[in-house]
């Protein structure tokens, strides 16, 4: 869960106000916000279900971002500094898309071992292959 923590405000520190970012063209490839993991040991299935929706539309609209990340890296008129805090960006979201796969599968494993009814796979599923770039 520290890491957890530590990969969240990271993620403020580079997305939110703590950082302002002086080019325009990157303002539209911020990262978005994490969402919620319910502790799995005493959540509902419908919570792991919701959860399991927010964190993939999360993971979909970082992959968004570090596309944008990647388009603007593209641009020959960018710094060398301009194109270091782009590839730290895109860096600290891969880690950040981890984290919160990692987190949702921990609570997802600790939810299926204390649920009784079996829970579709298809609403509750590893975040593995969603994670790979």
């Amino acid at each position: 869960m520290a890491k957890l923590f530590q990969a969240v405000m990271w993620l403020v520190l580079l997305t939110g106000s703590g950082m302002a970012l002086a080019d325009d063209r990157l303002m539209v490839c911020r990262f978005a916000d994490p969402p919620q993991i319910p502790a799995g040991a005493g959540a509902k299935k419908s919570a792991m279900s919701v959860a399991s929706k927010e964190v993939h539309s999360y993971l979909a609209q970082m992959e968004s971002s570090l596309q944008c990340l990647d388009t603007a890296a593209d641009q020959a008129e960018m710094s060398p500094e301009e194109k270091a805090r782009i590839n730290l960006l895109y860096n600290n979201g891969v880690e950040q898309m981890e984290a919160i796969a990692a987190a949702f599968n921990r609570e997802l494993k600790a939810f299926r071992s204390t649920d009784t009814d079996d829970v579709p796979p298809e609403q509750l599923r590893d975040l593995q292959d969603l994670t790979h770039h």
